[in-house]
């Protein structure tokens, strides 16, 4: 073969793969899937903020904004998991280990860390996904895990609402993924 065609067959292959690949931001989503299929896309309802509170169902993609803040983006941030919003607040679980219910705050208390584990990027479809468990305290290994919201009345609300919790066997599975820009 010749020179030229060898330095085409290189040129061409990295061109492609350079469109192929993407470009990582510094969001990610947060996201639930009923357990015991293991994880699947398809049934998953991603986890965010609205109005200051969490809040399930919304979409972490943002059309023409990758690199955008948004309603179900987050930062983790080596043992803290901050919303992007412009308001702020960060993931958090009581440090003493008397109520296992994770809520939002401005400000993390001392004691309070999460593992993000397995945040490895899978070659075949560029995402990034983890594992989110407490890090600290007497709930230390419990998994991040959601229950439906009960009424006065002990009933579960139609469609259910649900609020976050941390659990030692989990009945959904979470996951955290990088979101990445693809043009």
């Amino acid at each position: 073969m010749g020179y030229r065609v060898v330095g085409a067959i290189i040129l061409v292959s990295g061109v492609a793969s350079i469109a192929v690949g993407g470009i990582p931001t510094p969001h990610h989503a947060i996201s639930m899937s009923p357990q015991g299929k293991g994880f699947a896309w398809d049934d998953a309802v991603a986890i965010g903020v609205t109005d200051g509170r969490i809040a399930f169902g919304l979409s972490p993609h943002l059309p023409n904004a990758v690199h955008q803040p948004g309603p179900a983006r987050w930062h983790v941030l080596a043992t803290q998991i901050r919303w992007s919003g412009r308001d702020g607040g960060y993931l958090a679980f009581d440090p003493t280990g008397e109520d296992n219910t994770v809520i939002l705050v401005r400000e993390l208390e001392k004691g309070v860390e999460w593992e993000v584990t397995g945040l490895k990027q899978d070659r075949a479809t560029e995402e990034a996904v983890g594992v989110v468990r407490a890090a600290s305290g007497p709930l230390k290994g419990w998994r991040l895990d959601a229950e439906e919201v009960r009424g006065r009345d002990g009933k579960v609300a139609s469609p259910p609402e649900y609020r976050l919790i941390l659990s030692p066997k989990p009945k959904w599975v979470f996951r955290v993924w990088r979101i990445w820009e693809h043009k």
